[in-house]
């Protein structure tokens, strides 16, 4: 079972940068960037991070940035090699909306993920991913995992 509270994007767009509540999304992963350090204005010394973009049921792309212990305990290698092959979804809850670079999430100590959760979400996500999809890409930066607009809805054609 899962405790979870997928946020829209009326409800992401209202919580940039508010520490009050925290931030649960889910989405296909688009690509994932590998891990590299940052020096940040809260910590003291570098930081870890890596950067996952995922694509949500609004078919906007969101970068969620995992720090520290959370951006080392991501199976990176495992989730690109399956979603070479089929779509991979995750399901980050915790997170913080962040408003650097435009609209992005924050994953740290609070923030956990679930890969193809057994919830009515995955199985919609995966019926709508499954045609045209592309495998994940990978990023040897761990910034933004993939040059993109800032976080905007995609209309489909």
């Amino acid at each position: 079972m899962y405790a979870y509270s997928i946020a829209s994007q009326e409800q992401l767009q209202a919580r940039i940068d508010s520490r009050a509540q925290f931030t649960d999304v889910i989405g296909v992963v688009t690509a994932i960037s590998n891990t590299g350090t940052t020096q940040t204005k809260l910590r003291q010394g570098d930081s870890t991070k890596r950067t996952v973009t995922i694509q949500t049921p609004s078919n906007i792309l969101l970068d969620v940035v995992l720090w520290s212990e959370r951006a080392t305990a991501f199976l990176a290698d495992e989730i690109l090699k399956d979603g070479q092959t089929s779509p991979q979804v995750v399901l980050f809850v915790g997170t913080l909306v962040k408003s650097f670079g435009g609209m992005s999430l924050s994953g740290s100590s609070s923030c956990k993920w679930y890969i193809n959760p057994d919830i009515p979400d995955t199985k919609k996500l995966l019926a709508s991913a499954t045609a045209g999809y592309k495998p994940i890409a990978w990023s040897e930066s761990s910034s933004a995992a993939v040059q993109k607009e800032p976080a905007q809805e995609k209309k489909a054609l």
